[in-house]
Formats: C-alpha cells, sequence, structure tokens
C-alpha cells in the first residue's frame, strides 16, 4: 500500500452537497457606493450620506480537489 503526502486544505466549500477544498481563495471583497442625499423641505444645508448599491468582485478558488 503506498501513501501519498496529504494535502492541506484550508477552505471548504459545499458544492451542491458535494465538499470541495481547497488551499487559496481570493476575491471576498464588497463595497457599497456613497449616495449623498438632501430632502427637499430639511431645514438643515448639509447632505446626509447613505450606502448605496453593493459591488461584489469575482472569487477565484485555486488548489481544489474532486
Amino acid at each position: 500500500m503506498s501513501t501519498y503526502p496529504l494535502v492541506k486544505f484550508a477552505f471548504e466549500v459545499d458544492w451542491g452537497g458535494t465538499k470541495v477544498g481547497f488551499q487559496e481563495v481570493s476575491g471576498l471583497n464588497a463595497e457599497a457606493a456613497l449616495i449623498e442625499y438632501r430632502h427637499g423641505a430639511s431645514p438643515d444645508f448639509s447632505k446626509i450620506k447613505m450606502p448605496g448599491l453593493k459591488t461584489f468582485s469575482n472569487i477565484t478558488l485555486k488548489r481544489g480537489t474532486f
């Protein structure tokens, strides 16, 4: 019986019931656009800042095995 060195996986993804291990994950970024808003009947002359639409980067999974 030959033994192979075990590969160390740091991340595990459940993909439709199948668990897949990966050594590297990148692209876990999210950004929210900034919206400046001032209500027309507001007595203040300053604007308020609110979070707008969110954008997410593409996720890259490297060195996986099925």
